[in-house]
């Protein structure tokens, strides 16, 4: 028990100095157990991508409207009156194979498309459409020159772009894929529609449901952007961490190199354990720096293997020998 304990109390001390001594990465890879190296990359991939992780799970599909409206709220506003003026009723339904989607349908409880467009000072400047139907056609006839913001929503699927309506800049495009997964049921957007009296309230108050709506019809789309990005950004960071394993090892295979003894497995290890300094880099400045997440750990790891492979590995056998 006692003999456990300072080995363990060795190896922690280790990869304390590991964070920053290149000899202590050399050591811990060429004489250390592998669980420790493996443990070591599995939580440096962590660490790697959790800013991106936490900003894809922060971003919503709402997000376009924290600071202005771009009159999506008059818009959203006078569109549920149409359909409840209209007699018509839009809500989430279940299919026969289980599959939610939402419909739209006239008093006969026949399925509709619906158009609205409205204006302002005599320019179009936002419209909202439901399409029975999917198509290219149809979603690009929709959304026309690209200029307007509009609202395309099918009965699986939803379009949504947010544009400048004085130059017809983009400002947000989002594709909801698979739109009423999170949505329950029988939710009805022409309850979005605030019952208010006061006009100003009522405005905001339908605004707000129609954002909490979006944020929700986002939900599915947000999650699988999430998951692929992280996978993605994973296993770029890994095969790079791998990458710099390889590296090592041929360069520590010239003919007369004091580090020839050292077999790629070795190497493997020695980039492992010098990752973790890295990923904990990555995962400050990610947060810090929220537009170079991606980036950070790939550049990071690259410097700190160079730095090892050149101060502590170098051919005259100085280094890592020496400081042993």
């Amino acid at each position: 028990s006692l003999l456990l304990y300072t080995s363990l109390m060795k190896t922690f001390k280790l990869i304390l100095k590991s964070l920053i001594s290149n000899n202590s990465c050399i050591e811990g890879g060429r004489k250390k157990p592998w669980y420790f190296a493996a443990i070591m990359l599995f939580l440096s991939m962590v660490f790697a991508i959790l800013p991106l992780f936490v900003q894809s799970l922060n971003t919503h599909g709402d997000d376009v409207f924290k600071t202005y409206t771009y009159g999506a709220d008059v818009a959203t506003l006078q569109f549920t009156e149409k359909l409840n003026n209209d007699g018509l009723k839009m809500y989430v339904k279940t299919s026969e194979g289980g599959t939610k989607f939402i419909s739209c349908e006239d008093e006969s409880g026949n399925a509709t498309n619906v158009d609205f467009h409205h204006d302002y000072e005599g320019k179009n400047d936002f419209n909202i459409f439901y399409r029975t139907e999917i198509s290219d056609e149809i979603l690009n006839e929709c959304l026309g020159d690209s200029k307007v913001s509009t609202i395309v929503i099918f009965q699986e699927k939803m379009f949504m772009l947010i544009t400048n309506i004085n130059d017809g800049q983009t400002i947000k495009s989002l594709i909801f894929e698979n739109v009423a997964k999170y949505l329950d049921e029988g939710r009805c957007i022409n309850d979005l529609l605030s019952e208010s009296t006061d006009p100003t309230e009522k405005l905001n108050q339908t605004f707000a449901n129609w954002k909490l709506f979006i944020k929700d019809a986002y939900k599915f789309s947000r999650l699988t952007i999430m998951w692929k990005t992280c996978a993605l950004m994973g296993g770029i960071n890994l095969g790079i961490t791998l990458f710099m394993g390889l590296m090592v090892w041929v360069l520590t295979r010239g003919k007369n190199n004091p580090y020839r003894l050292f077999n790629l497995w070795e190497t493997q290890k020695m980039a492992w354990w010098a990752a973790i300094t890295p990923s904990l880099l990555a995962l400050a400045l990610g947060f810090l720096i929220p537009r170079f997440a991606n980036i950070l750990f790939p550049m990071l790891i690259g410097i700190r293997v160079m730095w090892l492979s050149m101060k502590s590995l170098r051919p005259d056998g100085s280094g890592y020998a020496e400081a042993e």
